[in-house]
């Protein structure tokens, strides 16, 4: 569906048919790849740096996000000890091109980190498409970006014949603010009155989401609202 590679995901999931929230599959040759994944060093910096980076710039979604799966987060620790993301996707071509695509079940009110690696020349290749914005942006190996992957298409050019690309995503999948807002169980198991009730009082419709995306004159005060104490109060 968003083009011709390999890629491995782990980490928290709810949807698909589950009734609870766990981690995705380590079955097979897959446990050993997540596992050498999970015990990089190199890795866990990336994963470490793109979420600081989501916390710098996105302070106010992050924290409604941590307080909103905090229940779920207690019993069942994310990936990385660095990163506050319950999930990841590893993107491990050897030329990983993604169509252009919506991430659907990915929560809209947080943006996702990607981050591009690879041996390539990014004046001739491998930038991130934005076709909603009519953008294409120079994106070389080591550059991270955080966007809203559920409501914005993004995918990458190709690269070079010979040369490689890879890339490391970070996200969290609604279903899970979805079964904690509900009570620590799938909607279907909450009666219809009970549930519109819910979504009546949450913050979590289109506004609230989009009001917690920081400008850039507010980000100052919005870090401050998000973490009173400073860098510290953060995970």
């Amino acid at each position: 569906r968003r083009g011709g590679f390999s890629t491995i995901s782990f980490g928290l999931s709810y949807g698909g048919g589950q009734e609870t929230p766990g981690f995705l599959s380590r079955r097979g040759p897959k446990d050993r790849v997540i596992g050498a994944l999970l015990a990089s060093s190199d890795v866990g910096r990336i994963a470490g740096f793109q979420s600081s980076t989501l916390r710098y710039w996105f302070p106010l979604a992050l924290s409604h996000m941590r307080r909103s799966i905090e229940p779920l987060t207690k019993s069942k620790p994310v990936n990385f000890k660095h990163s506050e993301y319950p999930t990841a996707t590893a993107n491990l071509g050897p030329q990983t091109v993604c169509l252009g695509h919506n991430d659907s079940t990915n929560y809209p009110g947080l943006p996702c980190a990607v981050t591009a690696m690879g041996s390539f020349d990014p004046d001739f290749g491998g930038h991130l498409v934005l076709p909603d914005l009519s953008l294409k942006v120079r994106f070389p190996a080591g550059c991270t970006v955080l966007l809203p992957s559920a409501g914005l298409r993004h995918g990458n050019t190709p690269v070079s014949e010979g040369e490689t690309r890879y890339s490391f995503t970070q996200y969290c999948p609604g279903g899970l603010l979805r079964w904690v807002r509900y009570g620590l169980k799938p909607k279907k198991h909450v009666p219809a009155d009970e549930a519109r009730k819910i979504d009546a009082v949450s913050d979590d419709g289109w506004g609230a989401q989009l009001s917690r995306f920081s400008k850039l004159e507010e980000v100052v005060e919005d870090r401050r609202r998000a973490f009173p104490r400073g860098p510290s109060a953060a995970r």
